[in-house]
């Protein structure tokens, strides 16, 4: 019982975390003084981070596992594999791996079109 409060609690806690980041970067992005372009920039960087990372937590979810593929054993032990012992934990390493992978395609995004708009 305890450790499945612990869990909901890791959970909400990575979830909450993420919701403040995406704000703040949202905030920044809006009072930055932000060229149209470098945001679109940005914006297309945490597209295509996005894709990457969730693209990655699938094939790591269907090849960690005891059963290949990803069919709902699949998944489950792929998630067990990953999370060290439990599904939960597959599950916050996943996610906190794709808002890494995020934040970098957005600050790449945008430095890309910085660095293409600097004469």
């Amino acid at each position: 019982m305890i450790r499945s409060i612990f869990k909901l609690v890791l959970v909400l806690f990575v979830v909450v975390s993420m919701t403040s980041v995406v704000h703040a970067t949202e905030t920044r992005l809006e009072q930055g003084g932000m060229t149209t372009e470098q945001m679109v920039g940005a914006g297309v960087g945490g597209t295509v981070g996005a894709g990457i990372g969730a693209g990655g937590s699938v094939i790591a979810i269907s090849n960690a596992g005891l059963v290949a593929g990803l069919s709902g054993p699949g998944i489950s032990s792929g998630l067990f594999a990953i999370g060290g012992g439990s599904m939960i934990g597959g599950v916050v390493v996943l996610t906190a791996g794709t808002a890494i992978i995020v934040g970098a395609g957005i600050y790449g995004g945008y430095k890309l079109v910085h660095w293409y708009q600097t004469p």
